[in-house]
C-alpha cells in the first residue's frame, strides 16, 4: 500500500482509528497500548487508576466491540455513582447511559484491540513536521537505547 499512516496514541481511540484504517493504508502506532485505561500492579494489588468506564454511543464502535463482549473481555457495568461537593458526598445516582468495563481490568480491551497492529513500542515521536499547503506530514522519531 502506498499510503502510511500513523496513529501517535495507542488508547482506545488510537487503535479504534488504526483498525478502521488498516484495510487502506500502511497503519503504525506509537505508544504503549492502554492510553487512559491503564492498570497498575504493586506486588500482590492490581488497580485500575484511568478511566473506571466507557461508554459506547456510536453504532459502527458498538459494532467493533461485539467479538470482544462475546469474549467476555468487556461487560456492562451498573455500579452507582456519585458527585462530590466542598463536604463530601453529596449525591448518588444510576447514569442513565449504559456503562462497560474491561475484565477483569480495564487495559485489557485496548490490548485485545491492538492485536494484529503495528505498534511501535520502542519509538519515541519527538515532533511532527509538514509543509504548508500540502497534505503530507513527517514524524520525527527515534529508538531510545
Amino acid at each position: 500500500m502506498a499510503i502510511k499512516i500513523a496513529v501517535i496514541g495507542a488508547g482506545m481511540a488510537g487503535v479504534t482509528v488504526a483498525r478502521a484504517l488498516r484495510s487502506i493504508a500502511d497503519i503504525s502506532v506509537f505508544e504503549g497500548v492502554g492510553g487512559w485505561m491503564p492498570t497498575r500492579r504493586i506486588e500482590e494489588v492490581v488497580f485500575d487508576h484511568g478511566a473506571q468506564y466507557f461508554t459506547i454511543r456510536d453504532e459502527r464502535f458498538r459494532d467493533s466491540l461485539k467479538a470482544a463482549q462475546a469474549d467476555g473481555v468487556i461487560q456492562s457495568w451498573n455500579g452507582e455513582a456519585g458527585s462530590l461537593s466542598g463536604d463530601g458526598l453529596s449525591q448518588r445516582f444510576q447514569p442513565a447511559t449504559p456503562r462497560y468495563v474491561g475484565v477483569p481490568s480495564m487495559n485489557v480491551l485496548p490490548k485485545a484491540m491492538s492485536v494484529g497492529l503495528d505498534i511501535q513500542l520502542d519509538e519515541q515521536v519527538l515532533a511532527v513536521t509538514g509543509e504548508n499547503g500540502r497534505c503530507l506530514w513527517r514524524l520525527v522519531h527515534w529508538r531510545p537505547r
